[in-house]
């Protein structure tokens, strides 16, 4: 969200890995200083300004965690907090990290995508995975009363209206017009495959 992390700049800390992250991602025309402090939400209608603010972000509150000693029993993520976890636990370096969460917003904007759509519904997987149109997943399953769908942003417009309509909670989620976490990615897949051999050439 605009300015995610313009009151943690003030921990010097947090800065550091920001400036960090913006050192390596300036010179492929990324901005990360503007993406995690200005006051603009449509710097968001970019997605791979979402991915690389969020990495970055989880690198500075990972390093302010290590750096007060907070070491955990386990550490679990979704989506692009997967990434956090790779860092958290050692896996990856911040520089492999950033550039990881470069390389999939990259491969999203580069790929031949249909237009696509996410929702938020109230009820879980358990309920709603058979009431679902063939054309609509679930995308993740959040908890008993949680989950998050994904399809073609006509047919979820549509759905989740109908869903609105009973009197559950449902709400359209902005993602730049992709249908994430389900098969309409798939031809991403190729392009960062691609890009994160380069990047962690020994994973």
């Amino acid at each position: 969200w605009p300015m995610m992390a313009k009151a943690l700049m003030d921990l010097p800390i947090f800065a550091q890995a920001i400036h960090k992250c913006h050192a390596v991602l300036f010179p492929k025309g990324v901005n990360l200083l503007e993406i995690v402090t200005k006051d603009d939400a449509s710097m968001f209608d970019i997605i791979l300004n979402s991915f690389v603010g969020i990495a970055a972000v989880q690198i500075g509150l990972t390093d302010i965690l290590r750096a007060i000693g907070v070491t955990p029993d386990g550490i679990i993520g979704h989506s692009v907090g997967e990434l956090g976890c790779a860092y958290a636990d050692g896996c990856m370096t911040a520089e492999q990290m950033i550039l990881s969460a470069h390389a999939r917003g990259r491969a999203s904007v580069e790929a031949d995508l249909i237009k696509g759509m996410m929702a938020a519904v109230g009820v879980g997987y358990n309920t709603i995975k058979e009431k679902l149109p063939p054309s609509i997943e679930v995308a993740c399953h959040n908890s008993k009363d949680s989950c998050t769908l994904s399809g073609p942003a006509e047919d979820m417009t549509t759905y989740i209206e109908q869903l609105k309509a009973t009197g559950m909670f449902a709400k359209l989620v902005n993602v730049a017009n992709i249908a994430y976490h389900s098969r309409y990615i798939k031809p991403a897949a190729p392009a960062l495959l691609k890009y994160l051999k380069e990047i962690l050439p020994v994973p």
